[in-house]
């Protein structure tokens, strides 16, 4: 994010805030004029999840759609529920994508 947010006069960040103890190893978010939004994550793993994404897609969709839309380009890690979603909303936008491949 540090490199990213280099690149642009300010960066914003929307992510999943996990209610579980985070994994060994992760380290905080930094960048240039870097701000984190916050959103609720979708319950469950696997199927349930993917289930849990229909609830938690109508109250997040705006949240969303607003930021991608005030954006000049947008950065999403794939694969992945909510990073799959973002690329799709960018592309509806017709939003610069960077897309990073995970895994």
């Amino acid at each position: 994010m540090q490199a990213i947010s280099a690149l642009f006069d300010a960066t914003t960040v929307l992510v999943p805030i996990r209610t579980s103890p985070r994994p060994s190893g992760t380290r905080p978010l930094t960048g240039h004029r870097l701000r984190v939004r916050p959103l609720k994550e979708p319950r469950g793993t696997n199927l349930r999840r993917k289930i849990a994404l229909l609830a938690w897609l109508p109250r997040n969709l705006r949240h969303l759609w607003r930021a991608i839309r005030e954006a000049d380009a947008v950065h999403t890690p794939v694969p992945g529920d909510i990073g799959t979603i973002g690329i799709l909303l960018a592309l509806m936008q017709r939003k610069r994508l960077f897309v990073w491949h995970l895994g």
